[in-house]
């Protein structure tokens, strides 16, 4: 009997302790629960709105909620603009594979296609007479014609342009929706090979006798419109003592106190942005040594390559569109006539060229330099003329616009904007 009993209690004793074990495993796995339901639900409510996750393989718009399909996100950073294809799946998590397919359908000029039969028809289509007539074929236009396109979908739209012969090419996407400032905790995770940054070395001021000058940490001398701290300051277009920082003038339109530094308003801070930007990318296209006439050839070369056609061709206007539509085409990277117009009118200026004007009839956009005609956007149109310092008296002659006849049609306070 005695046995019997000691058998029944270690019985008991084993069923008792397995018990005890189950429950405590019950526990852990609650808490694990818990815990997880805890950290997604902190996660969410950390989530910021138009931002990127802290892996970078999600973003959260601005209903903080995750984003899923084909979206187009602007990415602001330092100054510039880009706007990007990015394909998402149904969890919200960034498919990097697809995301690398859509964007090589969305190439320069190619036809637009394959891309559409990715993102599917436009909810609007609007299209209208602009100034672009097609890729070009061994130097030639193959295209007389056409129409410029303006395709709305849900976030974002796609500038094309429609061949007489109903091809469609495209141009570029632009954002509506979704738009983020690009810093180091906030961006995705690599899609493609990045360029090597290049960013504006650090400028510092020399005093050399009673004037003073900009230099890089290199000894390489700069003019023109330079940002040095918070500062914004103008040193004469001029290489070496000339090249001195003016003070207590009028430039540009920005009063300069007497320690040169720009006078700072809520007006003219986006004018002296543009203007700093157009005298980076003249340096960019130039080398020390040359001529004015040099650079602004250099500079119109440097232009036409990195900066293309893409865009609504209807104009807006505002008191200063001229500023508008270069700031806009130097951070995007791309615009209509009126943005490559008014663009390059501050390069012109940032060549040293004193008379340099944006102009728009409401119809194209050009510039006007020294009273001769530069217009970027319609040389891709017509590649048979030239339209680099093109002479009044050739307007209307040859297919070419009526330059002479818009200008004095013209309202000089609304088309016309002196840099």
């Amino acid at each position: 009997m005695q046995e019997n009993e000691r058998r029944v209690m270690k019985e008991l004793r084993k069923k008792e302790f397995c018990k005890y074990i189950m429950m405590i495993v019950a526990v852990m796995l609650m808490s694990v629960c818990m815990c997880l339901i805890f950290s997604q639900s902190a996660q969410a409510g950390k989530a910021k709105k138009n931002h990127w996750s802290s892996d970078g393989r999600s973003y959260y718009g601005p209903d903080k909620k995750k984003v899923k399909g084909i979206v187009v996100i602007r990415e602001n950073k330092k100054g510039s603009s880009t706007d990007r294809l990015y394909v998402f799946n149904k969890k919200g998590k960034l498919d990097a594979g697809k995301t690398k397919e859509i964007r090589k359908l969305a190439a320069y000029e190619k036809e637009f296609s394959g891309l559409k039969k990715e993102i599917g028809n436009p909810k609007k289509s609007v299209y209208s007479d602009g100034c672009y007539s097609g890729p070009a074929v061994n130097g030639e236009t193959p295209y007389e014609g056409g129409q410029d396109g303006i395709l709305t979908y849900s976030g974002f739209t796609v500038s094309t342009y429609l061949a007489p012969d109903g091809t469609e090419f495209y141009l570029g996407v632009s954002a509506k929706k979704y738009k983020t400032k690009i810093t180091k905790g906030n961006r995705s995770i690599s899609i493609e090979k990045t360029a090597k940054k290049e960013g504006a070395e650090k400028r510092l001021i020399k005093t050399v006798g009673e004037k003073k000058y900009c230099y890089d940490k290199n000894g390489t001398q700069h003019t023109g419109w330079q940002k040095i701290g918070k500062g914004y300051y103008y040193f004469r277009i001029e290489e070496g003592r000339k090249g001195y920082m003016v003070t207590g003038k009028t430039i540009n339109k920005i009063r300069l106190k007497k320690n040169g530094q720009a006078v700072l308003k809520k007006t003219n801070k986006s004018r002296l942005k543009t203007l700093v930007m157009a005298t980076q990318i003249v340096e960019k296209a130039t080398k020390p040594g040359m001529s004015k006439s040099k650079k602004l050839k250099a500079s119109w070369n440097y232009f036409l390559k990195h900066y293309t056609y893409n865009g609504s061709p209807n104009f807006h206007y505002s008191k200063q569109w001229d500023v508008k539509y270069a700031y806009q085409i130097f951070t995007q990277k791309h615009g209509s006539c009126f943005h490559m117009g008014a663009g390059f009118a501050f390069v012109g200026n940032a060549c040293g060229y004193k008379d340099c004007r944006a102009v728009s009839s409401g119809g194209h956009g050009w510039c006007m330099i020294n009273g001769y005609v530069y217009d970027p956007s319609w040389c891709k149109a017509d590649r048979g003329h030239n339209y680099y310092k093109m002479s009044l008296s050739l307007s209307g002659k040859g297919g070419r616009p009526r330059y002479k006849k818009a200008m004095k049609l013209i309202p000089k306070l609304v088309g016309v904007c002196d840099i």
